[in-house]
C-alpha cells in the first residue's frame, strides 16, 4: 500500500476534517495546479466567519508540507518494520495534530490583531491626556514594574478624572487587563507620532502584546 492510498484512507477517516466541508472540495487542487480553491465558497462577514476563513487558509497552506512530512514518517515507520495499521495510525495522528496546531496559531494571531486594534482606540487618547493631566502623569510614573492595567486601576481608579477613568476601563474591558501599563503607554506614544500605518501593523501588534503578563 502506497502513501497516497494511506492518505486517502486517512482523509476519508476524518483526520483533517477540521478544515471544514468547504475546504475538502479544494484538496484535489493541491495535487494539480494549486490549492487556491480550498476556501472558495466560504461565506464572508461576521467575526466568527472571518476567523474561520483565516484558520482554513492557514491550514490549507500547510497541507503540502504536512503531506511531505507525513510521507517521511510513513517511510520511516516502514523501515522500522511497523505493522501497517500502526504506520497509518501514527501518520494520521501526526497530520491531524500538525494541522490543528497551524489552525490554533492562525486564530491566536488574529485575536492579537483584534486586541491591538481595539486598544489603539483608547491608548492613543490616553497618551494625549497624559500631556495635560499632571495627576494622571504622576500616577503613570509611579506604576509598578510590569504592572497590568487592572492592578494599576485598582490602586488609582478613584484618583482619575472621568475621561481618563473611562478610557482605562475600556482598555480593561477589551482584554488589556494584564497588559503592562508602561509598555502600552510607550507603544501609544509611538503610534501617536505616526509609526503605525493604516490599520494594525505587525510591529504595533507585537508591541502591544509584548506587555502581556
Amino acid at each position: 500500500m502506497g502513501f497516497f492510498d494511506v492518505f486517502k484512507s486517512i482523509f476519508r477517516g476524518g483526520a483533517i476534517k477540521n478544515l471544514g466541508k468547504k475546504a475538502v472540495k479544494g484538496i484535489k487542487g493541491l495535487f494539480t495546479k494549486g490549492g487556491s480553491k480550498v476556501v472558495k465558497g466560504l461565506k464572508r462577514g461576521g467575526t466568527k466567519v472571518v476567523r474561520g476563513v483565516k484558520k482554513t487558509k492557514a491550514q490549507a497552506k500547510a497541507i503540502p508540507e504536512t503531506i511531505t512530512k507525513g510521507k517521511e514518517l510513513y517511510k520511516l515507520t516502514k523501515t522500522m518494520n511497523r505493522p501497517l495499521k500502526e504506520r497509518v495510525s501514527m501518520t494520521k495522528t501526526f497530520m491531524k495534530n500538525n494541522l490543528s496546531k497551524v489552525g490554533k496559531k492562525a486564530l491566536k494571531e488574529d485575536g492579537l490583531e483584534r486586541l491591538a486594534s481595539k486598544l489603539q482606540k483608547n491608548v492613543i487618547p490616553l497618551v494625549k491626556l497624559k500631556a495635560k493631566d499632571a495627576t494622571f502623569k504622576k500616577l503613570l510614573k509611579n506604576s509598578r514594574s510590569n504592572e497590568g492595567w487592572l492592578s494599576w486601576f485598582g490602586r488609582n481608579g478613584n484618583k482619575l478624572g472621568r475621561q481618563t477613568k473611562g478610557l482605562v476601563q475600556n482598555i480593561i474591558r477589551e482584554g488589556g487587563e494584564n497588559l503592562a501599563v508602561d509598555a502600552t503607554m510607550g507603544l501609544g506614544q509611538k503610534l501617536l507620532v505616526g509609526t503605525a500605518t493604516a490599520g494594525v501593523s505587525a510591529g504595533a501588534t507585537a508591541g502591544i502584546v509584548k506587555g502581556t503578563q
